[in-house]
């Protein structure tokens, strides 16, 4: 198993800005490495209090960002460069004998306990960076983050406690 790659890809991570902060005009934004930390800390916390499988929503939001280590970070991707980003993160992963485990399908309410942390933090950031900083861009951002969200409690009703 080659853990140099696959964490030589996590570390780029760390170089790569979210796209929608600098499009937004935000000096030193903040990292697809600190965006997926954060997620993954949020699905943590949601899957403890929703009895929700954590090992395995953990382990999706580890890697949910890991492929843009190598198409770049997209934002609002469409279906194809969606599967670009999969088929990235399967040649990372390749390496592992456990593989599987990072790649496994969720279940409906795993799919919206990911979404949610994804755009929560999304929309925490937005809000933090719209103290200092306006734009329209942000307002965007801020504006599809919580209609993400809406999405997430409407198909699961029991992350509307975490708002």
């Amino acid at each position: 198993m080659s853990l140099k790659k696959i964490l030589s890809n996590a570390a780029r991570l760390k170089s790569i800005p979210r796209t929608g902060w600098v499009e937004s005009g935000i000096a030193n934004p903040e990292s697809v490495s600190e965006h997926s930390y954060e997620v993954a800390a949020l699905a943590s916390i949601i899957a403890d209090n929703l009895s929700l499988d954590h090992s395995k929503l953990v382990r999706a939001a580890l890697v949910h960002d890991l492929g843009e280590s190598v198409t770049g970070d997209i934002p609002f991707k469409t279906d194809e460069q969606a599967e670009k980003e999969r088929t990235a993160l399967e040649k990372i992963l390749e390496p592992l004998v456990s593989k599987e485990l990072y790649l496994e399908k969720l279940t409906p309410e795993e799919e919206a306990v990911l979404k949610f942390a994804d755009n929560f933090s999304m929309l925490n950031q937005a809000k933090e960076y719209q103290k200092g900083h306006k734009s329209e861009k942000l307002e965007q951002i801020i504006k599809t983050a919580k209609a993400n969200l809406k999405e997430c409690t409407d198909k699961f009703p029991g992350l509307k406690k975490f708002l």
